[in-house]
């Protein structure tokens, strides 16, 4: 009876001991399990990131704000996301089909805003082209010092220019300056932009 005691008792202690032995595996093979989770988890969020950007879609728009869109999305996508054109838009203002970027604004102004830009623009455009006017040689009236301002001509070509509209009057256009000695195609193709004849 003792024996056989012993052996039961001897037997129970393996199993104990089996056990502790098993629980620490299982751990561990658990904590294997959660970094690859994690590890995981982190792929899909960096793969989110590269696969999703943020537009600021504001101006002339229905709902303005923030808007998260697929990455490559277009221009049009983003003020769909914002509810559409309002009544006010002026929606010649954007290219439509332009790639976003992540971060990027999309400002869509209004039809009296476009206008204004307009005007300001042909405002330039006036001013500029009275400032090139104001730069230019007005070959009917210029001194011989002027003349000689003006690329390829020298001292001799700027009295035969003087000479010419003395002899057959003022220059009708810019072209009647190769009527005047030594103005060949050549110098008068250099010096058409820089002359006038008003």
């Amino acid at each position: 009876m003792r024996r056989l005691i012993s052996a039961a008792l001897g037997i129970v202690m393996i199993i104990l001991a089996g056990c502790s032995f098993s629980v620490p595996v299982r751990e561990e093979e658990s904590t294997d399990s959660t970094v690859v989770i994690k590890a995981d988890q982190k792929e899909d969020t960096e793969r989110a990131r590269e696969t999703e950007i943020y537009v600021h879609v504001c101006g002339c728009v229905k709902k303005p704000g923030v808007y998260r869109l697929h990455f490559g999305a277009r221009t049009q996508e983003a003020i769909d996301a914002a509810g559409g054109f309002s009544e006010k838009a002026n929606q010649t203002a954007w290219n439509l089909a332009e790639v976003l970027q992540d971060g990027m604004q999309v400002y869509i102004p209004s039809k009296d805003e476009a206008k204004e830009a307009l005007n300001e623009e042909q405002s330039l455009g006036k001013d500029l082209s009275a400032s090139q006017k104001e730069d230019t040689v007005n070959i009917n009236t210029a001194s011989k010092e002027e003349l000689m301002t003006l690329p390829g001509i020298g001292e001799s070509r700027a009295d035969a220019v003087i000479a010419c509209r003395e002899e057959k009057g003022s220059f009708t256009s810019i072209e009647g300056i190769k009527d005047a000695a030594g103005i060949g195609d050549g110098i008068f193709n250099r010096i058409k932009d820089l002359i006038t004849v008003n």
